[in-house]
């Protein structure tokens, strides 16, 4: 319901969150160093270093850039929830990954919405009042 109010402040969050991961992958000796200097971690540098080193395949997959989901690895991870007990089988039967994946720029419409253009194929638009 957020993204459908608010699109451009999504958007923009997801853009800045893709810009922060290209720079961590990047830099990952430089991202450990301000995470041990601004946070408590009870981890070796050389441990978080090992964990920046395998991280990037978390982030992106294949030929998907940073950002970008695949809606059948999202499945499998909705599966694992469930198969961890992070969420109910009614949760994820109830899982929708169009409604779950924020779509950007696409118009969003409502069920309701849909139903109707799918009854009206062809739909006239003018802006003369007096036009038939």
């Amino acid at each position: 319901s957020f993204a459908r109010a608010y699109p451009d402040i999504v958007y923009k969050f997801k853009q800045a969150t893709i810009k922060g991961w290209q720079y961590a992958l990047s830099h990952p000796a430089e991202t450990v160093d301000y995470i041990l200097a601004n946070y408590s971690v009870k981890k070796s540098r050389a441990a978080m270093l090992n964990e920046a080193s395998k991280t990037g395949r978390y982030v992106s997959s294949g030929d998907q850039k940073i950002g970008d989901i695949d809606n059948a690895k999202l499945l499998v991870m909705v599966s694992e929830a469930r198969e961890t007990g992070l969420i109910t089988q009614a949760e994820m039967k109830n899982f929708d990954v169009d409604d779950f994946v924020f779509n950007g720029g696409q118009l969003m419409f409502t069920p309701e919405e849909l139903a109707y253009l799918a009854k009206k194929p062809v739909i006239k638009l003018a802006n003369d009042i007096h036009w038939g």
